[in-house]
């Protein structure tokens, strides 16, 4: 807290409560600061604890490196325990729920010339999740890319992704968006990424960003002036109480995406839902103005490539699969490989959704990730009940005839889709669908 705060924390985070903000993190750094501690520090119960070191200031690509005189923790157990014991004991103490750490993977750096760097690094980074798991204080890790930080997240699951999404990088925003899932690929039975924040109101890149982070199953948070909130885009992703609807695992790449250069081809990713559905987002971040690709069966068991407990690829259902297009609001039978455009620097999302007695089910219309708003309660073939985690715009398909509903409106989407359409906003929401002269 400094003259921006005078009267330190308490005034901001007193402004809590259940009915709107109900929790209020806040960031610090790794080391202290971007330089380390500052030689005009005030924490005078460190003072046996920190060493003055010269040390390499963090600063983007482009610009000279910087040293500069500062204080960095001791390399020792004692030092590290008392260092983050502070640091988050005056996290608490200001009121704050959670803490976000930053720059981790910048926390070697100072311990250049001090011995063993790395083990400094690993034992800090041990050190601040053992007092986080015993003050209870959520961590959400930041820059952290590093293997002697991911390998060191015993308690905490969210981890940045890649570096930072900017509002005036486009170009280099589907590099990060590329740059994530491929992360997930080999830390995603550790961490779920988080994607970093970004801008709902940039027209450029808010569409395909909020469909990257849709699938991600990590957290999604904004940058934008209250006044420029996308309110559509922000409507696809999380329910009317503000909760996030997440994938069950974090999104991974496709076999054909995984090593393809992502500038040239349809970019895709793929994520477990609920009930054995599944989500596809394909983006198209080439230079070419529109890409064709396909989607099909051999698609679907990848979905269960970050699932845990880990039991293997899923197996093809045996009455097949549908595909539907959450934009297009289209739908078809998976028999044969299933072709779509997608423009560039956008991106679509598919969900894939087994049948089963003649049912599948797609969920809300409205929301990106539909697969991951409602349970099935029982599936015969002659009904289907279904509880909605909100009720509102709903798509199921049935192969041979439209379903009756015990409650809302039914509308032929064509190719046996159907939208039931509800009122928005009643959480768990039963929903019976059945035939004429069957009880419903």
């Amino acid at each position: 807290t400094n003259n921006k705060f005078p009267n330190g924390w308490s005034p901001v985070t007193s402004l809590k409560d259940d009915a709107s903000v109900k929790w209020i993190g806040i960031w610090r750094n790794m080391s202290g600061g971007m330089g380390g501690v500052s030689p005009d520090h005030t924490m005078t119960n460190l003072a046996d604890h920190l060493m003055p070191k010269t040390v390499y200031r963090c600063s983007g690509p482009q610009k000279a490196v910087q040293e500069e005189p500062a204080l960095i923790v001791k390399p020792d157990p004692a030092s590290s325990l008392a260092f983050y014991e502070e640091m988050i004991g005056n996290t608490l103490a200001g009121g704050f729920d959670f803490v976000k750490v930053d720059f981790q993977t910048c926390n070697f750096w100072m311990y250049a010339g001090t011995g063993n760097a790395v083990h400094s690094a690993h034992r800090n980074n041990q050190v601040l999740e053992a007092v986080c798991k015993t003050r209870g204080v959520p961590l959400l890790n930041c820059i952290s890319q590093c293997s002697v930080n991911v390998f060191n997240t015993r308690y905490s699951v969210i981890a940045r992704a890649s570096v930072d999404i900017k509002l005036d990088l486009p170009e280099e925003n589907m590099k990060r968006t590329i740059q994530s899932f491929a992360n997930n690929m080999w830390w995603g039975d550790l961490l779920t990424g988080d994607l970093d924040m970004y801008h709902t109101g940039n027209q450029t890149t808010a569409q395909y960003l909020t469909i990257a982070r849709a699938v991600s199953g990590g957290p999604v948070y904004i940058s934008d002036l209250p006044k420029e909130f996308n309110a559509d885009l922000i409507g696809r992703v999380i329910f009317n109480d503000g909760k996030i609807i997440r994938a069950l695992a974090p999104a991974v790449p496709l076999p054909d995406s995984l090593f393809s250069d992502g500038k040239k081809t349809c970019y895709r990713v793929i994520a477990p839902t609920r009930c054995k559905s599944c989500a596809i987002a394909a983006f198209n971040f080439s230079d070419q103005a529109e890409l064709t690709g396909t989607i099909s069966e051999k698609d679907y068991p990848c979905a269960a490539a970050k699932e845990q407990p880990f039991d293997g690829l899923w197996p093809i259902p045996a009455d097949g699969l549908v595909v539907f297009d959450q934009e297009a609001q289209t739908g078809a039978r998976l028999n044969e490989d299933y072709t779509y455009t997608v423009n560039r620097m956008n991106g679509k999302l598919f969900t894939l959704a087994p049948v089963q007695e003649g049912w599948a089910v797609i969920g809300r219309a409205d929301k990106y990730l539909g697969g991951c708003t409602y349970t099935i309660k029982s599936c015969s073939k002659n009904q289907l009940e279904l509880t909605l985690d909100e009720s509102g715009p709903f798509i199921i398909y049935h192969a041979t005839q439209k379903p009756e509903t015990s409650e809302g409106t039914v509308v032929e989407l064509g190719n046996d889709f159907y939208r039931i359409d509800l009122p928005t906003g009643k959480n768990g929401k039963t929903l019976t669908l059945g035939f004429s002269g069957r009880r419903i």
